[in-house]
C-alpha cells in the first residue's frame, strides 16, 4: 500500500503513481518525497496541498543528474520542473548550483567520483566536481567535496532539514533508491513505530553481490523504515541501499553527523 506507515494525509491517485509520499509535517509546512514529477504534477501537488490547509512547496531539491537534456520530451522533466519553479516562486536547486546535489545511487561510501554531468547540455551552468573525500559537515564549513558519496547524503539531509527552506519537496528520478536511502534516515530521526520491526512481516527477498554471493534479507527482521523501502523499490530493491543505510545508522564512524542531523530535526519540529 501507499502508505503503509507514513502520514494519514490520502493523496490522489495521480499523485500516488508518481511515489509521492508526505515524509512529515511541521507547522503546517509539508517535507515531501517523490519521483520525477514534471510541470504537471508539480501544479497538481501544489493545489492539492493548498486544498488540505498545508503550505505549498517551497523549495525543490532534485538529488539526480537526468533530465536537463534538451530536444528529448522524455527526459528534460527536470528541466521544467526548474522552469515550473522560477515561474511560481520554489527555489529550485540540483547539482548545478551545487555538486554535492547529486547522490549515488547504490553506496555512497563507494560513489561515482566524477558523475557524468552532461555538460554539453549544460554548457557553462555546469560545475565540475572535486575528489577529495570528507566527513566534514559544519554550517560554516566549505569542506564537503565528495560528489555523490557521503558529503552528499550529509549535505542533502541538512537541506531537507533546513528550516528556511521549508516546505521542501525532494525527489530523484524514480523516488525509489536516492530517494529511498534519505527517506529512509528521516524516519529513523522521527523515531516511534519506525523503529519497530513486525514479526507477522513474512517472506524474504534476495540479490547476488558483484561477487555472485546470494545474499538474503528476511522481511521479520527489518524496521519498519527499511520494509517501507522494500515496497516501494521491489522488485528492483537494492541491497547496497540498506547496507549503506544501516551501517550510517549504527556505526560509531558516523555518530557524530547522526548527532547534528537529529538536532536539526528536533529544531525543524519545535
Amino acid at each position: 500500500p501507499p502508505h503503509l506507515f507514513g502520514s494519514s494525509i490520502e493523496l490522489p491517485k495521480s499523485l500516488v503513481e508518481k511515489n509521492v509520499r508526505i515524509i512529515d509535517v511541521f507547522d503546517n509546512k509539508p517535507i515531501i518525497a517523490s519521483g520525477k514529477l514534471g510541470a504537471s504534477s508539480l501544479c497538481e501537488l501544489q493545489t492539492f496541498l493548498e486544498s488540505k490547509g498545508l503550505s505549498k512547496i517551497k523549495t525543490l531539491l532534485y538529488i539526480h543528474k537526468e533530465g536537463f537534456e534538451k530536444n528529448s520530451s522524455d527526459n528534460q522533466f527536470a528541466m521544467d520542473e526548474q522552469n515550473f519553479s522560477s515561474q511560481n516562486n520554489i527555489k529550485f536547486l540540483s547539482f548545478i548550483d551545487n555538486p554535492l546535489y547529486y547522490l549515488s545511487g547504490r553506496n555512497p561510501l563507494h560513489s561515482e567520483q566524477t558523475p557524468p554531468f552532461h555538460l554539453q547540455a549544460l554548457g557553462n551552468h555546469a560545475q565540475e566536481p572535486k575528489n577529495r573525500f570528507t566527513l566534514n559537515h559544519s554550517e560554516d564549513s566549505d569542506l564537503l567535496e565528495d560528489p555523490g558519496g557521503v558529503d552528499s547524503f550529509l549535505e542533502i539531509l541538512h537541506t531537507i532539514l533546513n528550516p528556511d527552506l521549508s516546505p521542501i519537496l525532494f525527489h530523484c528520478r524514480q523516488g525509489v533508491h536516492r530517494t529511498g536511502m534519505i527517506v529512509m534516515v528521516l524516519r529513523y530521526l522521527k523515531g516511534g513505530e519506525w523503529l519497530e520491526s513486525k514479526p507477522q512481516n513474512q517472506g524474504t527477498f534476495y540479490k547476488k553481490t558483484p561477487s555472485g554471493q546470494r545474499r538474503t534479507y528476511v522481511f521479520s527482521d527489518l524496521k519498519n523504515y527499511e520494509m517501507e523501502y522494500y515496497r516501494y523499490s521491489a522488485p528492483k530493491a537494492r541491497l547496497e541501499n540498506l547496507d549503506f543505510v544501516r551501517y550510517f545508522l549504527n556505526s560509531e564512524e558516523f555518530e557524530p553527523a547522526r548527532s547534528k542531523l537529529k538536532k536539526a530535526f528536533d529544531l525543524l519540529n519545535k
